[in-house]
């Protein structure tokens, strides 16, 4: 893949992060904890549960702050991936800035799903947090592999 000519890199870019927004899709319809399992709540409930969260905005700490914003990045980053790569391959610095912030939001939501998950709760992870986590190591992978074109040489 090192040498591969650009659009070869952008179409495999480009299914890397599709494969993220499928992921993204699926984390929305699975349980994200055992007792969503058991009360039948999907994924979906876990921007219900965010909302609820920040409602009382005194009494959140800044790591909930970074924690939600880095989830709310991430979505972004992960909706708007597929319909970016053209953009993002003539457009460098856009894509060095997608690719920061894509990287940031991977570390922030992973430290707030570790957080939530494994030094909170006695639970074992579920479907929709492996969903989660894997959509955004695609869509970061996706934002690495865009590449620039080489531009034809102008005619004289």
């Amino acid at each position: 893949m090192n040498g591969a000519p650009a659009a070869e890199r952008n179409r495999f870019a480009f299914g890397l992060l599709l494969i993220s927004l499928i992921a993204f899709a699926a984390f929305h319809f699975l349980p994200t904890t055992p007792s969503d399992i058991n009360a039948g709540q999907p994924g979906w409930s876990f921007w219900k549960a965010i909302v609820t969260e920040t409602r009382d905005l005194a009494t959140m700490t800044a790591k909930t702050v970074l924690c939600f914003s880095s989830i709310l990045m991430a979505a972004l980053l992960i909706i708007a991936g597929p319909f970016l790569v053209r953009s993002f391959a003539s457009f460098r610095l856009g894509w060095a800035i997608a690719c920061i912030f894509s990287f940031l939001a991977l570390c922030g939501a992973s430290g707030f799903l570790y957080r939530h998950w494994f030094a909170w709760s006695d639970d074992p992870v579920s479907p929709g947090f492996y969903a989660l986590a894997a959509s955004q190591a695609f869509n970061l992978a996706g934002y690495v592999f865009i590449r620039k074109g080489k531009r034809p040489m102008p005619a004289v």
